[in-house]
Parts: structure tokens; sequence; C-alpha cells
């Protein structure tokens, strides 16, 4: 099964094909030397990076993976124009939730740091315009996670009002950051599909933070990598091996 991009009166457009005439692979980008599908010409690599730092570059929706929990395996459809509307809407959402908190706390909700200078540590993103934390978020990723750390803070504050002791709560808020931690790690817009397995991979596959031209996002809330399943792996943890071991939807940039 494949995702298979086509002209259609110009335009680029979709279809999920279970026998692909044509090798995936290959793609459309290779070391950001882009080819247009629609006329066949080709974009250089500091062109391309160049398209990005100006924003004449973007970003869309493309398919959408469902699973259903009584069933095996995982499902694919094209996106379709609800899945963009609500898109649109989470980013609209964004600008308002995050001035709210910002007059709040006093602080910008969406990291707002700077970035390592380019290639430090085989980060490379910052050459396509990314120079913040923030940048390496989608808006639907932006909101999801300033909203679970507006909950996280609410949920520490509602303990100590109802009379918990001060060191219990942290210890309960301090796990609770954990887990947005690793929703963090696992849905930014540089997160990976993996092919073999059907599942979303972690933004920090090696010591390197690369280009992604297609990216998964995953459902926060009830996904197979959403906020409950950050705290089932603690049973991972219970044998001393893998106690010291751990010590240390599709989207498409157009």
């Amino acid at each position: 099964m494949a995702l298979k991009p086509y002209v259609n009166n110009g335009k680029v457009e979709f279809e999920i094909v279970k026998n692909p005439d044509f090798d995936p692979a290959k793609g459309t980008v290779k070391g950001a030397v882009a080819r247009c599908l629609v006329c066949g010409s080709t974009v250089d690599a500091n062109t391309t990076r160049e398209l990005f730092r100006e924003g004449k570059a973007s970003q869309r929706m493309v398919a959408v993976v469902l699973h259903h929990p009584k069933r095996k395996g995982k499902t694919y459809r094209i996106a379709t124009d609800d899945d963009l509307a609500v898109f649109k809407e989470a980013e609209e959402y964004l600008e308002d939730k995050r001035a709210n908190l910002m007059e709040e706390w006093g602080i910008d909700p969406v990291p707002d740091e700077p970035l390592p200078p380019k290639e430090t540590l085989g980060f490379r993103v910052q050459r396509y315009g990314m120079l913040k934390w923030g940048d390496l978020f989608n808006s639907r990723q932006k909101l999801a996670l300033i909203t679970f750390v507006e909950k996280v803070k609410l949920a520490y504050e509602k303990m100590r009002e109802e009379g918990y002791d001060g060191e219990y709560a942290k210890a309960v808020e301090s796990y609770l950051w954990l887990g947005i931690d690793r929703i963090a790690d696992r849905n930014s817009s540089l997160s990976i599909w993996n092919n073999i397995a059907e599942k979303q991979e972690h933004t920090f596959g090696r010591q390197a933070l690369p280009m992604v031209w297609d990216y998964a996002e995953t459902n926060v809330i009830e996904g197979v990598q959403g906020w409950k399943k950050q705290f089932s792996y603690h049973q991972l943890f219970q044998s001393q091996k893998l106690r010291t071991k751990f010590i240390s939807g599709f989207n498409l940039r157009i």
C-alpha cells in the first residue's frame, strides 16, 4: 500500500493504492532538491531552503491513519475537507489561547528560545527557517502541548487546594511533566512514520535533527502515542536490564 500523487487540472492530488505502479521510495525530494510533479522541473537545494526561510513553503495534510480498538491492523484514507477544516480551526484557536496564557503567565507558552547554531549536534533544520524550538511543531501540535502544560499546572494547584502534601503534589506533577515530554518528542513536525511497524517514531531517532519532508501527527488523547499511553511505559522498568538501559494523519512539506 502506498500514497500515490497525481496531477489533476494542474493541481497535485493524492490517492491510496494497494499495488503501486511506481516506486514510492523515490519520492519527489532528495537532499532538498525538489521535483515538480506538474511541470517536471527541479528546484535546486539552495533555492528550496531559501523558499522555506522566506515563508513561501507550506505543509498539507494528505492522509489519515485509522485504528479500530476491536480490530487488528490499520486502515488509511485520504484527508477530507473536514479534516483540513479541523486543522484550520485549531490553528485559529492557538492564537487566542497562546495570547491568553502569555498574559496570564508572563511568558510565551510556545518555546521561543533559539535553536543551537546550524550544524551544531547535527541540527540542520535552521537552514529551512526553523530557528526557535517552537518552530519544530505545527499549530495543532503547539495547541495540544500548551493545553497539556496548562492542565498540569492546574492539577498541581488543585492538589494543594485539597490539602495534599506539598512533596507528594510535586512528585505527581513531575510525573505528568514526563508524559508531556514524551508527547513533545513524538508529536513534532519532524516525527516520521514507520512503514514496517505502522507506527509513529520519535523526533530524535539519532543524534541529529535533519529535515523531514513528510511527517506523522498522532492523536494526543487516545492514540497509540497519546497521553494515556505515555504512562504505561513504566512497565518496561520492571526488569533490571531495562531499568539500566533507559537511563538515557501524514503531512507533506509543499
